[in-house]
């Protein structure tokens, strides 16, 4: 049986390191790692490349998705490699621009790189998830890059699973709370701060990396088989709690 192949950005930590580790225990699949940083762990345990690449440079998808229908025809994408700059206002016009080159433009191009692979029929299965946000459904204060890159990034991803629906290529997209990782790190360690977040959600607590990893595995793989267009919060309760407070 040939084995899928998994690319996932932004694979040094956090989130896509966890959605690494997680598919890499499937011995039908080969992972392939992309970021800009060295990895935090033992590379070799998990992928079976890591390229340590720029998710905005054009180049950077063509020289992954060669590589990655060199070894099979199954491929499926991740798109998780972004980055946040809170600032207060007048918001800086060099952080808006930067955030989406990296949150929406790199997601389209790799998008648009694997839609053309379809076309070729070099990708004859797979499927795409990407990394939103709740900034994807909600306003929050001082940061209108990361709203407006994580809005723009749901809408790509209904339309690339319209383009991409008559091949069976499923393309959805998670919408993590507040997880526990680096980017959110500063929040966490405040103590105020870390308790009104947990507060907020239904379950009272913050959120695992693991616990994002689970769900994109779930639409990747055939048990999600009609399912396609759809945003799945992973939040606990986050969006749904009606309790309003000021950040």
């Amino acid at each position: 049986m040939e084995k899928r192949v998994v690319v996932v950005t932004g694979a040094s930590r956090g989130n896509g390191l966890a959605i690494s580790k997680l598919l890499s225990e499937d011995p039908n699949s080969l992972i392939i790692g992309v970021d800009l940083d060295e990895c935090v762990v033992n590379e070799e345990t998990i992928f079976s490349q890591y390229l340590r690449l720029d998710v905005s440079n054009s180049d950077a998808s063509k020289v992954v998705f060669d590589l990655a229908s060199q070894l099979s025809s199954d491929i499926c994408l991740v798109n998780n490699a972004g980055v946040t700059k809170p600032n207060n206002l007048p918001y800086p016009l060099e952080d808006f621009d930067f955030t989406l080159k990296i949150n929406l433009r790199a997601p389209f191009v790799w998008m648009e790189e694997f839609r053309k692979l379809v076309d070729k029929n070099e990708i004859k299965t797979g499927a795409i998830v990407n990394i939103c946000s709740l900034a994807a459904h909600r306003a929050f204060p001082n940061n209108p890059s990361y709203i407006a890159s994580k809005h723009g990034l749901l809408g790509l991803t209904k339309y690339y699973a319209s383009a991409l629906g008559s091949y069976q290529i499923r393309v959805n997209s998670v919408s993590p709370g507040y997880i526990r990782t680096e980017m959110t790190l500063r929040s966490f360690k405040d103590e105020s701060r870390r308790e009104q977040i947990g507060n907020h959600s239904m379950m009272g607590r913050w959120g695992e990396t693991s616990e994002i990893a689970k769900v994109v595995r779930f639409l990747l793989s055939e048990e999600s088989s009609f399912i396609t267009g759809s945003d799945i919060p992973i939040d606990g309760g986050w969006l749904s709690n009606g309790m309003y407070f000021r950040q």
